[in-house]
């Protein structure tokens, strides 16, 4: 993950939007971590992910009540 402060960010962001759409981006201020840029692509993918776990996790704690109930 690149590292880039937010001085950085003013002064190159399309720099830095070019670095997010490859990887996550964190932004620090003063050293201390601030944000985390992350591609919209990546974000869905994250999503779809967390979104699939959580169902199957519902599923297999036996939240789903058949029809015949």
């Amino acid at each position: 993950m690149k590292v880039f402060s937010t001085t950085q960010l003013r002064r190159n962001t399309s720099e830095i939007l070019e670095a997010v759409q490859c990887e996550p981006v964190l932004i620090t201020r003063y050293g201390k971590s601030l944000f985390a840029m992350i591609s919209r692509e990546h974000f869905d993918a994250i999503a779809t992910t967390l979104m699939h776990s959580l169902w199957m996790n519902f599923i297999h704690a036996g939240h789903l009540i058949s029809e015949s109930e």
